[in-house]
């Protein structure tokens, strides 16, 4: 068996290195993976009650936060924020692609 993994394993392509680009990768590609919001968003819901637990630790991460905030990604969020902010896609942005801050501010009008 383990014979037979080794063999298996040796047939894998190399795994991906942060060291180089891959030459096969296209910029627009990456570009387009690191703007895809989508990632961030979790495929279901916050419950009422989970909403109940995490909105007051969004809110006192918010709070704590300087009014000059650059944020360009999700993920520089503060994690109470995040956290919140994954269960929201269906309410905050039911009907709308996004990915930016841009967008999150044009549908919050």
């Amino acid at each position: 068996m383990k014979a037979y993994a080794a063999s298996l394993q040796a047939e894998q392509p190399p795994k991906a290195t942060i060291h180089r680009r891959d030459e096969d990768i296209d910029d627009t590609e990456m570009k387009s993976s690191q703007e895809d919001w989508n990632s961030y968003f979790s495929k279901f819901l916050h419950s009422n009650n989970a909403l109940r637990k995490l909105i007051p630790d969004a809110l006192a991460a918010l709070k704590q936060c300087p009014e000059t905030t650059d944020w360009k990604t999700p993920i520089d969020l503060p994690g109470p924020l995040l956290e919140w902010l994954t269960g929201q896609r269906g309410i905050l942005f039911p009907k709308t692609l996004i990915s930016s801050f841009d967008d999150v501010k044009k549908n919050s009008n």
